[in-house]
């Protein structure tokens, strides 16, 4: 079996075997927390039983323009967007541990796992641009965001990943695709 999402022109697919995976921005323990600006990852998931992984996806495809601010300064903007919605999610968990009425048993792992000392949380900045860098450039692009994002989130001891179609998260049963535009 397979979980399926689609997400900012981006085709998803988790294998159930390994992967338990959460639309977050759509589950009710996301709608339940009712404070302004609470932002949020899209996409909540254990891996293995024994890993996390918070999930924010990007398509600047064909947007590039009107994102330039964002993406200025090797990603400063976007890296602080991402980094506030995992903050705001991993509070969240910790109150849908406490108090959901779906998936209550996940929320609770969820949570054993977030507060776990020898977990590392793993956060992927999933962000697909349109293709106006050589390779190189786009790898090195890569590796400043994701030094900055990894900068930001040191207060939860993460591993950080920038993931593209073109650089992919090496995990097995995991596939990420392309929609047409």
């Amino acid at each position: 079996m397979t979980t399926i999402f689609e997400e900012s022109g981006l085709h998803f697919e988790f294998s159930q075997e390994h992967w338990w995976v959460c639309k977050y921005d759509d589950h009710v323990a996301h709608k339940n927390v009712k404070i302004d600006q609470h932002k949020a990852v899209d996409f909540v998931a254990i891996y293995k039983n024994s890993e996390i992984f918070l999930f924010e996806i990007k398509s600047f495809r064909e947007h590039r323009i009107e994102n330039k601010k964002r993406l200025k300064n090797s990603a400063e903007d976007l890296t602080t967007e991402i980094a506030q919605k995992v903050r705001d999610t991993v509070a969240a968990v910790i109150g849908a541990s406490r108090n959901a009425t779906q998936d209550a048993e996940k929320w609770d792992f969820l949570a054993k796992l977030l507060v776990n000392p020898k977990k590392m949380v793993k956060i992927v900045a999933w962000v697909e641009e349109d293709q106006n860098l050589t390779e190189k450039k786009q790898q090195v692009e890569l590796s400043i965001r994701n030094s900055k994002l990894k900068q930001k989130m040191k207060w939860l001891s993460t591993k950080t990943f920038f993931c593209n179609t073109n650089n992919m998260l090496g995990y097995e049963d995991f596939m990420v695709k392309r929609l047409a535009i």
